[in-house]
């Protein structure tokens, strides 16, 4: 609301190709720094989710383009964090702790051994970077044209489609994040 009523949500926009949300990571990085400025500090990295797991299994701290775009940290056009946006939202010192960004579909490294004993896989199993929730779910339904939506029916319930070009700026959606195979959902 603050940033809406000072026009720093519309400049944001522009800088990130989406509208922000309050459970976006973006803006929850920006509560922390108001609110528990030491927790900076304490950060040596911030991972979503299937990061967390996946440094579990194999020690990778990385993240994709489709996770650092739905969490609103990511110029969807320079595929590259956006410090500009994080700058206006004063939230520039947390650059250092975001983790490298690929693709989705990249081999980032094999299960260790400490990963393969806590979870029984096999020592050197493939792990790929992964894609977020939205976008693992349009891949597992198949989502290849344009044409196609993904629906996820559930507690978000989220509506997504496809574009093959550039993202979406004539009207700015929701969220926006590059698809893990090609184009944008």
């Amino acid at each position: 609301a603050e940033w809406r009523a000072d026009g720093r949500a519309e400049t944001l926009k522009t800088m990130i190709q989406q509208s922000s949300f309050a459970s976006q990571s973006l803006v929850l990085l920006a509560w922390l720094q108001r609110h528990a400025p030491e927790v900076l500090d304490k950060t040596h990295r911030v991972l979503f989710c299937k990061d967390v797991l996946r440094a579990w299994l194999c020690c990778d701290f990385s993240t994709d383009y489709t996770d650092a775009g739905t969490a609103g940290l990511l110029d969807c056009h320079a595929q590259e964090y956006s410090e500009d946006a994080m700058r206006l939202v004063g939230v520039e010192a947390w650059l250092p702790k975001l983790p490298q960004l690929g693709h989705a579909t990249d081999l980032v490294g094999g299960v260790s051994a400490q990963g393969a004993a806590q979870t029984g896989l096999l020592p050197g199993t493939p792990v790929v970077r992964g894609a977020v929730d939205m976008c693992a779910s349009a891949l597992a339904a198949n989502i290849t044209r344009p044409q196609e939506i993904s629906v996820i029916a559930g507690t978000f319930s989220v509506v997504t489609t496809r574009h093959t070009k550039e993202p979406k700026t004539d009207v700015i959606p929701k969220a926006q994040f590059p698809y893990a195979v090609e184009g944008w959902m």
